[in-house]
């Protein structure tokens, strides 16, 4: 478990820490912060490939399943909420940033 200690109220956000081993590999362990809980992400998201990709996607399933807003410093989750999931219903806070992106790349 990571030292890094998560406070009351405070948003889900993705801790991920590397070390490397002395054949030259090197190792990570992942872990969501929030709201004074820890949890370290172990298992595979089926049809998602280890990684980034699949680090964000818990991250996203977890706002999704606490049917939590995202903090407007986060807004690049709401664009991935948005695009990735196809939830396009969904009320989320947009910042001029968000706003501007988006139009980027709905017209790609």
């Amino acid at each position: 478990m990571p030292d890094t200690v998560s406070t009351a109220r405070s948003p889900p956000r993705l801790l991920v820490i590397g070390k490397e081993l002395a054949n030259g590999e090197r190792q990570f362990s992942a872990f969501i912060l929030a709201d004074t809980l820890t949890m370290e992400i172990k298992d595979e998201v089926p049809d998602i490939k280890p990684g980034v990709c699949q680090l964000l996607c818990q991250l996203l399933a977890c706002y999704f399943a606490w049917d939590l807003s995202y903090p407007k410093q986060y807004q690049l989750l709401a664009f991935l909420h948005k695009h990735l999931l196809g939830d396009r219903k969904e009320k989320l806070f947009k910042s001029a940033t968000f706003m501007k992106i988006d139009k980027l790349f709905n017209t790609v």
